[in-house]
């Protein structure tokens, strides 16, 4: 995960931007396949590493909800796409998804846990926090 470098919203073939597969989608299929092979058991810890921007994610409640999520997953949302936006939306999600991955499977531990400012990775001066 992490803020790539892709600045442009490039889409890959699953139709989502770099930012949303690095940070979102390849963990999800890694995840939902390791509980399909049952290779994940009673017990088992899932800490996937979120970040103080998802909490900047906002405007999102309501009616339409799944279409603003697949918008920002696609890099349309915004209509022009902006890296630092989109990965605060994305780590939203992967906080949404790691709740719905606890509630479906109440045996597992499942969090999404903020490292907070991680000093020395330049994120916070490419604008990740500065909606």
């Amino acid at each position: 995960g992490g803020f790539t470098s892709d600045r442009k919203g490039t889409t890959v073939e699953s139709g989502a931007t770099v930012i949303a597969e690095t940070n979102l989608v390849g963990h999800a299929a890694f995840v939902d396949g390791l509980i399909k092979d049952g290779k994940i058991g009673p017990g088992t810890r899932i800490v996937f590493s979120g970040s103080e921007g998802a909490l900047e994610a906002k405007d999102w409640k309501g009616s339409g909800m799944l279409e603003f999520f697949i918008g920002h997953l696609k890099g349309t949302k915004q209509g022009t796409y902006f890296a630092p936006t989109a990965y605060c939306y994305v780590k939203a999600i992967l906080a949404l998804y790691a709740s719905a991955l606890a509630r479906k499977y109440p045996d597992l531990y499942v969090a999404s846990v903020s490292p907070g400012s991680t000093s020395g990775t330049g994120l916070y001066d490419q604008g990740a926090l500065g909606l």
